[in-house]
């Protein structure tokens, strides 16, 4: 007897995504990165209604924390990650705030 096995694979794109980050809750600041691939800056923009910290930090492939910064939350902020010593790669950005954790993947040019 045959087993049947399912494979669904499911594409995000880039328009979808924006869409539902714009949608976030009031727990989840929205997060938007400028430029991708990212060079020698790492460019993002957070919207949070929480007045509670936002943790921004970064890490590389092997899970080393490359990058890591506290912000006060309420409000737009515009943040310009120095990365010109980031070797070229694979990396993830995380946001953490009220005990929501949102991780992108990143890629560096």
């Amino acid at each position: 007897m045959r087993k049947k096995i399912h494979i669904f694979l499911f594409l995000l794109t880039a328009p979808f995504f924006v869409a539902a980050q714009e949608n976030a809750t009031q727990q989840n600041p929205v997060v938007k990165v400028a430029n991708l691939p990212f060079g020698n800056t790492l460019d993002i923009q957070l919207v949070s209604v929480e007045n509670t910290p936002i943790e921004v930090s970064v890490y590389n492939l092997l899970g080393e924390e490359v990058f890591q910064e506290l912000y006060d939350g309420r409000g737009v902020l515009q943040l310009t990650i120095p990365t010109d010593k980031l070797e070229r790669g694979v990396y993830f950005l995380t946001i953490r705030q009220n005990g929501s954790i949102q991780t992108r993947k990143l890629t560096k040019s």
